[in-house]
Parts: structure tokens; sequence; C-alpha cells
């Protein structure tokens, strides 16, 4: 099965900024300084990108569901960054309580 020059673009679009937003979005995790306006705007991109994809392809089925997926991070990622932000505020008062309490 072949496929068009414009979808193989649009992949190779989504993948950079894919690669970018998760080496930004690793960050939150490894407790280092994150730019969240950086992670929204990537968040976007993709978003825009994958709502082209469903639009215009149904196959093949891997990227249309990759798309979805894209499409639903986007939504939730406000509720997703507060709860990391949530979870490291947790984290970092108990082990201060810990070093404290040493």
């Amino acid at each position: 099965m072949s496929y068009s020059p414009k979808l193989f673009q649009l992949c190779e679009v989504i993948e950079e900024i894919d690669i970018k937003f998760n080496a930004e979005y690793f960050k939150i995790y490894a407790g280092l300084h994150y730019d969240e306006n950086v992670i929204k705007q990537l968040s976007k991109q993709k978003y825009l990108i994958s709502k082209k994809i469903i639009s215009e392809f149904k196959e093949p089925r891997r990227l249309f569901l990759a798309s979805v997926f894209n499409i639903i991070e986007y939504e939730r990622l406000d509720a997703q960054l507060k709860l990391l932000k949530l979870r490291t505020r947790k984290l970092l008062m108990r082990n201060m309580y810990l070093v404290i309490n040493l």
C-alpha cells in the first residue's frame, strides 16, 4: 500500500514536534526546570496536525489512532500539568520532612 507524499510530510513534522514535546515533558518527571508554555505550544501543534490527519486520512490505522490520542492529550493537558505540579510539590514536601527529621 502506498501513501501520499503529503501524509509522509505530516508524519515527519509531527515526529519532530513529538520529539521536542517528549524531551520537555521528561523534564517534569526528572525534576528539572521545564517550560510549561513550550509544552502547551508543542501540544497545540500536535493537535492541529492530528486534526488535519484525521480529516484527510483513515489509513494507516495506527497513525489515525495516534492522532486521536494526540487530540485527547491536548484536551487534558492542563489537568495533567496541574496534577504533575501537585505530585512534585508533595514529593518535595515529603523529602523536606525527611531531611528535617534526620
